[in-house]
Formats: C-alpha cells, sequence, structure tokens
C-alpha cells in the first residue's frame, strides 16, 4: 500500500474518531455516571490494521485536536488522553505474537489506569479544585472502575470490528 493510501486513511480515522468524540457524548439511562466514550476505537482499529506508530500518530492528532478545542485547554487533559499510547502500544506487541488477546489487552488497561490516576488526581485537584478527600475516597473508584469498563469496551469492540468486518475484505482491497 502506497504512502498516500495511509495517510488518507489515519486522515480518515482521527476525524472519525473526533466526531465520535463530539457526537456519542451520551449518557445510559440507568447508569447517568457513567458516559461511554468510543472516540478510542477509530485509533485503536488503525492500530490493528498498520501498527501501532499509525495509531500513535492518529492519537496525537486526535489529542491535539481535542485539547484545543475543547472549553478548557489544560496540558493534563491531552498527557488523559495521550494515556491510551498505552493500549496503542499493546496492540503493537499483540500484532507481532498474536496470541493471548485478552491477556495483552487486561495488562493494557491495567497499565492504563496505573498511568491516570496521577494525572487524574492532578486535573481533578489543581485545575477543578475538589478538595483532595473527596477525590481519595471517592472518585478514585469511580476513575479506576469507569476506565476499566470503557477501555475493555472500545478494545473489543475495535478488536471485533478488526477481526471480523475489515482484516480481509479492506486490507485486500487496499493492496490492489
Amino acid at each position: 500500500m502506497n504512502k498516500s493510501k495511509k495517510i488518507a486513511i489515519i486522515a480518515l480515522m482521527s476525524a472519525f474518531s473526533i466526531i465520535l468524540a463530539t457526537v456519542a457524548n451520551f449518557q445510559i439511562p440507568f447508569l447517568t455516571f457513567f458516559k461511554p466514550d468510543f472516540s478510542d476505537v477509530p485509533i485503536f482499529i488503525l492500530s490493528f490494521l498498520f501498527g501501532g506508530k499509525y495509531g500513535l500518530l492518529s492519537l496525537f492528532i486526535v489529542s491535539l485536536v481535542r485539547m484545543l478545542t475543547g472549553d478548557v485547554i489544560l496540558p493534563a487533559a491531552f498527557a488523559l488522553r495521550m494515556s491510551s499510547s498505552i493500549v496503542v502500544i499493546f496492540i503493537n506487541f499483540y500484532n507481532k505474537y498474536r496470541k493471548n488477546f485478552y491477556l495483552f489487552a487486561l495488562t493494557a488497561i491495567i497499565c492504563n489506569v496505573i498511568a491516570r490516576i496521577p494525572i487524574s488526581y492532578y486535573m481533578w485537584v489543581n485545575c477543578y479544585n475538589v478538595p483532595k478527600e473527596i477525590f481519595i475516597n471517592n472518585m478514585w473508584a469511580s476513575i479506576i472502575l469507569l476506565t476499566i469498563v470503557r477501555l475493555f469496551i472500545n478494545i473489543t469492540v475495535s478488536k471485533l470490528i478488526f477481526s471480523y468486518l475489515l482484516k480481509n475484505r479492506f486490507l485486500s482491497k487496499l493492496e490492489n
């Protein structure tokens, strides 16, 4: 596949990720505290298709655009978005070894959660002025649990879309 096709696909998936970040901002009726965010799915699919460096490039572009067009420009928000690079790196490892997908996914989720805790703490306590006690007593559990659920859903959806819809059809058409 030539570079111009890859660049076009990276741009398309990055744009789709930004659209998903803004449009798919809804709440589930009985789980009002859980806001699904499927904006990582196109980035993860891109990582499955072409490898980690293209996923990281798309993630960087999307994170930068979201930070610059958001309500509040916070470097901590950029760092929080870029924590998904851990998942992209683990997808790259999975692409290389093709074994134990859910073991790679679980490891990626755990590493992502560990990386997000100090970033979330800094953002909530220093930027949004939430008292430390409230964050430590209440928010850490919701941040950890919601991140685990959200990432598991996004990784699984990305893998299913890649495996069943794109892997054979998409790649064979692009190479022709």
